[in-house]
């Protein structure tokens, strides 16, 4: 009995260096379900719109031209809200820079759809 004496602290601290390491190697994208953490792609193309929703309140995307980034956060009601958005602002032909203007989305069955202040329907995306 004496041998296992000092185990005790030993075993904490192994069990507290194996859930630091494992926490640090988790992907930033995965959470729970009744968050929209993930990519959401409008479709399957090379240069299609997509945003990457993180779990530390921030997101990155692109409208196929523009690169955007800032925060999201889930209302009240359940709805994702955009509150700060940045974007470039290039000009790229037959590109329509929609999500850019999206501050509330939607989820319902894997697709989210986005909105702008007015409640104007912009567009759709699908997790992946």
């Amino acid at each position: 009995m004496s041998r296992w004496r000092n185990a005790g602290p030993i075993a904490v601290a192994l069990v507290m260096a194996i859930g630091v390491s494992s926490c640090s190697q988790q992907d930033p994208f995965i959470g729970s379900d009744a968050l929209p953490l993930g990519r959401w792609v409008e479709t399957d193309g090379e240069n299609a719109a997509f945003l990457a929703i993180g779990s530390k309140g921030t997101f990155t995307g692109s409208d196929g031209c523009n690169t955007l980034t800032g925060t999201w956060e889930v209302a009240d009601d359940g709805s994702i809200r955009f509150p700060a958005t940045v974007a470039t602002e290039r000009w790229c032909e037959g590109m329509d820079p929609w999500l850019g203007s999206a501050v509330e989305g939607r989820v319902v069955d894997g697709v989210m759809t986005l909105e702008s202040e007015d409640g104007t329907v912009l567009g759709e995306l699908r997790a992946r």
